[in-house]
């Protein structure tokens, strides 16, 4: 009886500041709480904390490159949710941490081959870079992948849409496979069947063409007789 009631918000408020008060007195530093936390350190904003998850504790300390000013707070806040979001799928669903397509398409031009990329593939991967270079591989939806080819392609025949659309198929599936894993799914496109197979045969004449004028290049020239 005549007992003030404090409400439970207000404990949990009281203990926190108590806690707190209690590490200031006793010099510890007060406990972060979980996740991840974005700190300033040699001017830029850092990511830095532990993610804990099925029994298990990831520590994270990386830098976000961006200047530590007020500018750039929202852009740390958005690199912070997306690397929880990354160490989440990881754990949880064995999903890879995606990368910018801009930086997919210079590892994929970059990489060892047998036969090099030729002068036109090469420029119509960095027309992708152009579309859609700072967003991550995951995040392109399919429907976004169609519209862009529909555009590219407006006009053009249908070989040459069916070309196309191979190149784009051969990177994001090379993006997809083991080490990289950079997204789960490839987009699927309506393909001219006809088209494709007339395509084929095109690019297979045009590789023995060529071939046969290396050869007949790199054959030795007969000296001409002398009378």
């Amino acid at each position: 009886m005549g007992r003030k009631r404090i409400s439970g918000a207000t404990v949990g408020v009281d203990q926190a500041g108590g806690r707190a008060r209690r590490a200031a007195t006793s010099g510890q530093p007060a406990r972060r709480p979980p996740g991840l936390a974005i700190v300033e350190r040699d001017g830029r904003f850092h990511l830095s904390g532990r993610i804990r998850i099925k029994g298990r504790s990831i520590r994270v300390r990386q830098s976000t490159s961006l200047a530590a000013n007020a500018a750039n707070r929202d852009a740390a806040e958005e690199l912070r949710r997306q690397k929880e979001q990354e160490i989440r799928d990881a754990v949880l669903w064995g999903i890879r941490p995606s990368v910018p397509l801009a930086v997919a398409a210079d590892k994929y031009l970059n990489r060892s081959r047998k036969r090099p990329l030729n002068a036109i593939d090469g420029h119509r991967i960095k027309e992708l870079d152009t579309k859609f270079g700072a967003r991550r591989l995951n995040e392109i939806t399919e429907a976004e992948w169609v519209e862009f080819i529909d555009k590219r392609m407006a006009g053009r025949a249908a070989v040459t849409r069916e070309r196309y659309i191979d190149l784009v198929h051969s990177f994001l599936a090379w993006c997809k496979e083991r080490p990289r894993q950079w997204l789960s799914d490839l987009p699927a496109f309506d393909r001219d069947r006809e088209a494709r197979t007339r395509g084929r045969s095109d690019a297979s004449y045009e590789v023995q063409t060529f071939a046969r004028h290396r050869r007949l290049l790199r054959a030795p020239v007969d000296s001409p007789r002398t009378a």
